[in-house]
């Protein structure tokens, strides 16, 4: 499993996540600018979308048709899911491996 010490710069997020097919959602981006702590990614390819709470790192990911959470940051039984672990790396910085 692995250990992650920090949360990535906003610059960072959008880069990575975009890296692997999430699509920062223009309106976010407004409420972003005006103080807002989240931002809200799309993945159209999955129908996905995924939030992120920029001062903690707590993010939740839900299906676009059902409303069904899929994963939360909290989550330990996806380690090994690719998908799941391209979001842990674009939102975190590695520590290390235990």
């Amino acid at each position: 499993m692995q250990r992650y010490k920090s949360i990535r710069t906003i610059d960072d997020i959008e880069t990575n996540l975009s890296g692997v097919g999430y699509r920062w959602i223009d309106e976010s981006k407004v409420l972003f600018e005006q103080g807002s702590d989240f931002m809200l990614f799309i993945h159209e390819g999955e129908l996905t979308f995924l939030l992120v709470n920029v001062t903690n790192g707590y993010f939740i990911l839900r299906d676009f048709v059902t409303d069904e959470v899929i994963a939360t940051h909290e989550n330990d039984n996806f380690d090994e899911e690719e998908w799941y672990l391209n979001i842990l790396n674009a939102i975190y910085k590695e520590e290390c491996s235990a």
